[in-house]
């Protein structure tokens, strides 16, 4: 290798690839793996130029092609020279980059960041749906894993872990389940993550991809009413720890006795006049919630409006700041559980040390053979919906290491460990007198529920108050990161919030020149997550609570198997089929097709129609075809055949588990369809991925 008249050159006998100048140089390698490496090095000279093995030109001078297949070298001698003289002293330099591990990397973890403005970007696009350009990027590791001991430090994910408890479950057998069930479910959430990082477009925009222009409305309206549903959830979850909260106020300056019984504080309905009788319909609508609820529930609602009323950023300032008391939180109760457990973790773990029930113990020994695999399915479909637009935040990520490190430091770690947590808190409780009625049999309150629990006669004033505390915060910190980033960022795409015209020059994130643009971007995301706020308190979600096995069968597994084929399409579409290659200016091309025709060709009324020129036939060839994914009539039926594929195995065990009989079914084919149901997410991502490869295949060979 020789630095020859201010040029960086390698003499590898193949093909130059040029490089901009006075930028960082990215050599492009071909790999069997197809993962694109990014070696950089910096070059003083006026032009960089880089001979590489295999290297394809690229089409565009001073540009890397992108998506080139490389194959992966350890190590490139590069030679810098600043001057023309051939005789100048040379820098010799040995490059190694992460990048260049000689393992296979088939989630793309390698491939460089093409994250720039697109050239077909419509007017009055939305800045929440731009790319986020690399250099505009503040996320870390350390604010993946803050984000995700956010959404996982919540009541929803305590209750769910604790019903292992129910089921009989042993520490270790949660610990087992909870961690395999999140080492599965990692690997799709990465691959969907890396999507967003390489491109940096939102779950919205990337749809367009595999389910075409407009098709891609139909998963992220569903998405949105998702998210919408686990909105209402968590507020009410939200308003009863407020609520815990005044209750430890009152015993902590009024006394205890203040707390017990019927409170003044607390009325019924009937007190206001609304019965069954007299009003039905709003009878039936408050049906679990008294109307202390219901102010608390407002309460914590403007809350989660004022957090979320500067965008993306806030979100993650705010994780930032209530980690590390989450943490805290968990960790208490971990010590809580030691010391009433007596110090051991044979008395923590164990269940016949710690006073339960004669039937808890017997099903321990049979929860491995009757309950495991249900109970690995429900887990994974539990972070279904973040699997699927996990790419809204990974937008923002530095590199792609950094929102894999801290995904798999956060899901994969402290996920697991607060499951552990709550089992062996759920098993201790169980245990204890002063929680536990009825000669140790039947309980009098709700051990599951941590806000129950919590205020339980177990613990003092002061100690209920700062659970209560805690408990706002986890429901606080998961709610605006989990179910209003993607509602609002769907409603945005949907076209229910305009904003005016848009610049180009500061439409993407970040831009220093784009502040109006960035403010009015505030304030629809803002439009949009009142929107999630209305339609989250609309579907009652004190109701869906107030039925266990409905809340667990019907939600909870139900948008499993309805979002699941939605992720299978979506991540077969890219990795197998368009093998980790997109057009980010074909994402963004909303053009619909036109007609052309010949000058004196007749064509129907009312349709479009355009002149081919030989001056406009390259610069119109776009807006001809609509597209790259306009797919004829803007949707692509093989991916909206592969999600009907997905969700129908699926279906008849959701109607049965919503009490439908379906007569039409045979006794065998209705048990296949409950199993499949009981592993919805996994049926459904399966059949719906590979359905979507194989007619993918089917009709490229056509």
């Amino acid at each position: 290798m020789t630095g020859v008249g201010g040029f960086v050159e390698a003499r590898e006998k193949r093909r130059p690839v040029w490089f901009t100048k006075n930028l960082t140089l990215r050599v492009a390698l071909r790999a069997r793996c197809r993962a694109a490496v990014a070696m950089r090095a910096l070059a003083t000279g006026p032009v960089g130029r880089v001979a590489v093995p295999d290297a394809k030109p690229p089409r565009v001078p001073g540009r890397c092609p992108r998506g080139v297949p490389v194959r992966p070298r350890r190590n490139v001698t590069v030679v810098l020279s600043s001057s023309g003289d051939k005789n100048a002293p040379r820098e010799r330099s040995r490059i190694r980059a992460w990048s260049s591990s000689p393992f296979p990397d088939p989630l793309g973890l390698n491939d460089p960041i093409e994250a720039r403005f697109p050239k077909t970007a419509p007017t009055g696009l939305s800045p929440d749906l731009a790319p986020v350009l690399p250099e505009n990027r503040t996320w870390s590791s350390l604010d993946f894993l803050g984000l995700w001991i956010g959404l996982v430090v919540c009541v929803p994910a305590w209750r769910f872990a604790a019903s292992f408890a129910a089921l009989g479950a042993t520490a270790a057998q949660a610990f087992i389940c909870v961690f395999l069930a999140n080492c599965i479910v990692l690997v799709p959430m990465i691959a969907s993550a890396q999507i967003g990082v390489k491109y940096g477009a939102p779950f919205p925009v990337i749809a367009r991809a595999s389910f075409g222009t407009k098709g891609s409305r139909v998963p992220v309206f569903l998405r949105a009413l998702v998210g919408c549903g686990w909105f209402g959830i968590q507020t009410h979850v939200g308003g009863l720890a407020i609520k815990a909260f005044l209750v430890g106020v009152i015993g902590l300056v009024f006394g205890e006795h203040h707390t017990a019984g019927p409170a003044v504080w607390d009325p019924p309905w009937e007190t206001f006049g609304v019965t069954s009788s007299t009003t039905p319909r709003l009878a039936a609508y408050v049906t679990g919630a008294s109307p202390l609820d219901l102010v608390c529930y407002g309460v914590f609602l403007v809350a989660q409006l004022f957090v979320v009323r500067k965008g993306v950023e806030s979100i993650k300032t705010f994780e930032k700041v209530a980690a590390p008391f989450l943490c805290f939180l968990t960790l208490a109760m971990f010590l809580w559980a030691w010391q009433t457990g007596g110090g051991t973790f044979a008395g923590m773990f164990s269940l016949q040390k710690t006073g339960a029930s004669v039937a808890a113990v017997a099903a321990s020994e049979t929860f491995a053979s009757d309950h495991f695999f249900q109970t690995l399915s429900a887990v994974v479909g539990f972070w279904a919906t973040m699997a699927l637009n996990i790419s809204d935040f990974s937008r923002f990520a530095k590199t792609q290491k950094d929102q894999a490190f801290g995904q798999t430091l956060g899901l994969a770690g402290f996920m697991t460990l607060f499951s552990v947590v709550a089992v062996a808190v759920t098993t201790v409780a169980s245990g204890v007198p002063s929680i536990v009625g009825g000669g140790g049999t039947i309980p009098s309150v709700d051990v599951g529920d941590p806000t129950a629990l919590l205020a339980s006669s177990a613990f003092g004033p002061l100690a209920r108050l700062l659970a209560a505390l805690g408990l706002i915060a986890a429901t606080l910190s998961t709610n605006v990161a989990a179910n209003v980033v993607a509602p609002a960022n769907a409603f945005v795409a949907l076209g229910s919030f305009g904003i005016g015209d848009f610049n180009t020059k500061g439409a993407a994130i970040g831009d220093k020149e784009g502040n109006k643009e960035k403010k009015k971007s505030t304030t629809s995301f803002e439009s949009a997550a009142k929107l999630v706020a209305l339609l989250g308190t609309a579907v009652a979600p004190w109701r869906l609570l107030s039925d266990a096995r409905g809340f667990v069968w019907v939600w909870l597994v139900g948008h499993a198997a309805l979002l699941a084929p939605v992720a299978g399409v979506l991540l077969a579409d890219y990795y197998l089929v368009r093998r980790r290659r997109l057009d980010l200016d074909g994402l963004y091309d909303e053009t619909e097709p036109e007609t052309t025709t010949e000058p004196n060709e007749t064509v129907p009324s009312g349709s479009k129609t355009k002149t081919k020129t030989k001056e406009n036939e390259n610069e119109n060839e776009n807006a001809i075809r609509g597209g790259p994914y306009w797919y004829g009539d803007g949707t692509n039926p093989i991916a909206l055949l592969a999600f009907c594929f997905g969700t129908s195995f699926c279906l008849p065990g959701f109607l049965g588990a919503c009490g439908l009989e379906l007569r039409f079914l045979t006794p065998a084919l209705f048990r296949f369809f409950a199993a499949c149901y009981e592993h919805a997410w996994f049926v459904g991502f399966s059949v719906a991925f590979a359905a979507h490869a194989g007619l993918s295949k089917a009709v490229s060979r056509r």
